[in-house]
Parts: C-alpha cells; structure tokens; sequence
C-alpha cells in the first residue's frame, strides 16, 4: 500500500482522494486493492494558515459530501500541521500530562486531546497489524493482569494483556473494573458501600466474559487447525473462561500458580510480567502512590493503546543487546522492517468502518469505557468527526 503525504503543496496538489470520508456513504468502503475507483470531482483549493498553506476540496458524486484533503490526515481540524513526536515519546517514556505541556510548551487541555486522538489512532492501526497477522500467528500466548486502579484505590481493576510469547508483541490488552476485596476495617466497609451505591458495581462475571472474548480475538488470529497453546496465572475467571470455549476452540490451556516467584527469565508467564513491571517503571498512572493514576477507565484505556502501539512498533526489544536495541516485536513477528517513528504511525488517518473495530472494543474507540455504571467518561461523537 502506498504511502500518502499531506507535507507540502506538491503533495495537496497531486493528492487523490482512495474513498469518501463519510461514513454513512456506500463509497466509504472503496478498497484499492480490488480494483474498486471513488468517484469525486475537485472543486479547487483553499487557503489556511497552516502548512502548507493550502488545501484541495473535493466532492463525492455518490453522497454529495464535500471535503478537503486534510480530512485523511492528522491535521484534520487541528491548527498544527504535525502531531508533535515529543509529546508521544514524552508520554511513552513516563511524563504525567503537565509535564508534557510544560515540557513543550502547550497548555494541558491541549496536550489532553492531542493524546485522546493520538489513542483513537493507536487502537486502530493496532488493529490494522492485527488483521494482517490473522492466520499467521505460530506462537503461544502469554495472558495475565496488572493489577491497577481507576478514579481512586477504591476502584481496583486489571488491565489484561496477552502477549505473542518471547516477541513481546501485544495482542490483545483490556480494563476490567472489580470490586475491592481483602480486610478492610467497618470504616472502610463504609466507605466502599457508600461509593457502590453511588456508582455501581462492576457488571457481575465481567472478569469472565472479557478474557472470553480476547480468546476468541487472539483464536483468530492462528493458522487454520492450529490449537491456542495458552499460559496464564491460575485464575477463577480465566478457567471459567476457557472452559466455556470447549467444542468452539481448541485451547491448551498452561496455569502457574500466582505464589511462584516471578522475577526470574525462566518463569512461564516472565514475558508478560516483564512488560507490566516495564509500565509500572515508565508510566506514571501506574506507579505506587502518584497524582498521575488514572482518573478514568477510559483514560487508562487510552495511555494503554499508546503505550502498546510504541511497545510494539517503536521500542526494540531489549536496550542491554545492541543487536536487538533497534528490534522491535513488529519485526520480530515481519510486520514491519524497521522501527516506526511516531510520523509514519499517526500521520495517515484511519477510520474505524473501514478498519472493522470489534463491538466489544467500541468503547475505547469512542472513549466510553466504564468500569462502573456510574463512572464519568467522555462520550466522543466519531462519526462527527470522520464524516466530512
């Protein structure tokens, strides 16, 4: 597939719209690689202040829908021309929001919503690799939770992640809100009721019915006939999960118990306990005792998608080894040949029609994800958004 470029003048004056950006249309769902065209007519250019200093307006013939040529880009309805590299990196490296704004001298509901859409953009080009890797994923998958909160300590949850074995490549990654357990004094007994009652409790079974559907995502992933070789800690809600799937997927199912000790390279489940020690160490919303936790599921959700697409695409697997410094899990696995930078990440836009993003992983898309009934999140009117 070719890559488009909407840097300098050439590039909005040559530019061909491949699809119309309305979603409600038929022409939405155009693939080049089939032979389908789009038909549009140009209806001349426009002036902005931004670079380049001009865009291109075009019309759909099916829809009747105009647009610019910004609209397949990330400076689609921004004032800047570029999604600033440090605030990606600056985020993935472990800096909390305000120190990124200070850092790069924005204000900090900027720095908010640039990463809000740099997160929508994460997720779906995660799943664009993961649609190219279906059918060819040869490996075991490594499954566990870091155990997290959203909100407040009130409000613990486990970001799940499954991992492509020694790759460390991210497969799959989700929040479940749970119910705080443990001894707790009649004090806190109080407070813990008194908090349900004002935003719910986490959905009964929920813990089973997401690693259900990962299952059933990761599933689709493998050669025809393969069986999921699967690891995990031994876990209720994992169990129930897999024995759920008999007679719809052959699973092998691995369990280790959670009193082992971890730190060693020769644990089981080592890769994915690796990477969550990785995030405790480097984002700041999961380190002990922070201002930075996350406010919100969905916010977490966010930093999460980041946070996996710069794991997978940026980071070389190891910084001891030269040799592997600059090997990063996507190539391991020969979905790219090279380290991405945050430029050929973000710069093309993509569209969650054309994508295909799963209904159960809508919410991070949209930003809606709730780990309570109560919990606050942000609804984002997408289709608003990627129509023209």
């Amino acid at each position: 597939m070719r890559k488009r470029r909407h840097r300098t003048r050439h590039d909005v004056i040559h530019f061909i719209p491949p699809f119309c950006p309305n979603p409600d249309c038929p022409d939405h769902l155009v693939d080049e690689s089939k032979g389908q065209t789009f038909r549009f007519q140009r209806r001349g250019f426009k002036a902005i202040r931004r670079s380049p200093g001009i865009i291109r307006v075009f019309v759909c013939m099916r829809c009747g829908k105009w647009f610019s040529s910004s609209t397949f880009f990330d400076c689609y309805r921004r004032r800047q021309a570029r999604i600033p590299e440090a605030v990606f990196r600056g985020y993935c490296e472990g800096q909390a929001g305000r120190q990124i704004a200070r850092t790069n001298k924005m204000g900090l509901k900027t720095v908010q919503l640039l990463l809000r859409r740099m997160a929508r953009q994460a997720f779906l080009f995660s799943l664009v690799q993961l649609d190219r890797l279906e059918g060819k994923l040869d490996t075991e998958v490594i499954f566990d939770g870091l155990r997290t909160f959203a909100g407040s300590q009130w409000e613990p949850g486990d970001l799940n992640t499954a991992i492509a074995g020694e790759s460390l490549f991210w497969l799959d990654v989700d929040y479940v809100g749970l119910r705080r357990s443990g001894q707790m004094t009649p004090k806190q007994r109080r407070i813990r009721a008194e908090r349900e009652e004002r935003l719910g409790r986490p959905p009964k079974g929920v813990a089973t019915e997401k690693c259900r559907q990962a299952l059933r995502r990761i599933a689709a992933l493998l050669p025809e006939g393969r069986r999921l070789v699967f690891w995990s800690a031994k876990d209720t809600a994992t169990a129930r999960a897999v024995h759920s799937l008999e007679g719809e997927i052959v699973i092998e199912h691995h369990t280790i118990s959670s009193k082992v000790w971890r730190e060693s390279p020769h644990h089981p489940l080592w890769p994915v306990n690796h990477e969550h020690r990785l995030m405790r160490h480097g984002k700041k919303n999961h380190s002990r005792e922070t201002l930075a936790f996350s406010k919100t599921a969905a916010g977490m959700m966010d930093r999460g998608e980041l946070y996996r697409v710069w794991r997978n695409n940026v980071k070389g697997i190891s910084e001891r080894d030269s040799k592997k410094s600059r090997l990063t899990p996507a190539m391991k696995l020969g979905l790219t040949d090279h380290p991405l930078s945050a430029d050929e990440i973000f710069h093309e836009r993509l569209f969650p029609e054309r994508v295909g993003v799963p209904p159960e992983l809508m919410d991070h898309y949209t930003g809606t994800l709730r780990s309570r009934p109560g919990e606050r999140a942000s609804t984002y009117r997408y289709k608003s958004a990627t129509a023209a």
